[in-house]
């Protein structure tokens, strides 16, 4: 009874059945270029072809680039880019990096300059990819009217950062006199 199980499941049925697990999953877990457009918005093209560099031979690889504004904006970037949590600890670490030395502060924009747009990217895919595990879609076109209201940025939340921001500069400048 056994052998006749054995003969019935050959190597080709397990090759057959694992290439659609596969398939399935892998493309639950893809992004597309169009997905990435809706939920990034304003700049898409820039960001899209950085984030090509990432994607090498179907998987996630950090690739050095290089991105102005974290470098001069870091965590006002982040929270533009609504990235909050790292927009925190970038301020958190600034602030004590500064309070350190300045060159402190300078590498640390530096890290942040090179690693930024890996950084949007994994932020960016792993938010896609939790909208369209977690919610149904009656169409696509549903679907990507909901990564736009998802991604994008944050005009408020930027705009406030960068005002306590100038206050902070502010209030160092009148404590050095």
């Amino acid at each position: 009874m056994i052998e006749e199980y054995k003969n019935t499941f050959n190597d080709e049925g397990v090759a057959e059945v694992k290439a659609s697990i596969v398939s399935s999953y892998d493309s639950e877990r893809e992004v597309t270029e169009e997905e990435f457009a809706h939920f990034i918005g304003r700049n898409a093209k820039y960001y899209i072809e950085r984030f090509k560099k990432f994607k090498i031979n179907g998987v996630d690889k950090f690739s050095v680039t290089w991105l102005w504004p974290p470098f001069f904006f870091s965590c006002f970037w982040m929270a533009y880019r609504k990235m909050y949590i790292w927009a925190i600890g970038a301020l958190v670490l600034e602030t004590i990096f500064y309070s350190v030395h300045y060159l402190f502060t300078i590498l640390f924009k530096v890290l942040f300059a090179i690693a930024g747009n890996y950084l949007y990217y994994k932020h960016t895919k792993r938010k896609i990819l939790r909208l369209k595990t977690t919610r149904t879609f009656s169409d696509s076109s549903e679907m990507l009217t909901a990564l736009e209201r998802k991604g994008g940025v944050n005009y408020w939340l930027a705009l406030i950062s960068i005002a306590f921001y100038i206050l902070g500069i502010i209030s160092l400048l009148e404590n050095l006199e």
